[in-house]
């Protein structure tokens, strides 16, 4: 039995990690595409969008956001004044979190 609940828990960690690395790579690709702002290859996924290395305007991340709410059918209406929605590593776990509600 244990084994049993260890393989189910494994196989839903497997899971959760793929959802995060597609979120996190369509969340990137709007930012190549908007942007030209590699987030992963420049390794800035904990860096604040508005901050000095990413740069980006408000006016900006609203197309990220509806983007984001259009491609995975989630409302992050709620969400936007969490500080981590500002960067990728948390926008990618808000979306995680969405996705299970």
């Amino acid at each position: 039995m244990l084994a049993t609940l260890s393989n189910s828990f494994n196989e839903r960690n497997t899971h959760v990690n793929a959802q995060t690395q597609t979120i996190r790579a369509f969340v990137n690709a709007l930012f190549v595409d908007k942007f030209d702002i590699n987030l992963l290859e420049k390794g800035l996924g904990k860096e604040n969008f508005f901050g000095k290395r990413i740069k980006i305007y408000a006016c900006d991340l609203v197309y990220v956001f509806f983007e984001v709410e259009k491609k995975f059918s989630i409302s992050l209406e709620k969400d936007v004044q969490d500080p981590s929605f500002y960067t990728l590593d948390g926008l990618t776990e808000i979306i995680g979190n969405r996705l299970v509600e």
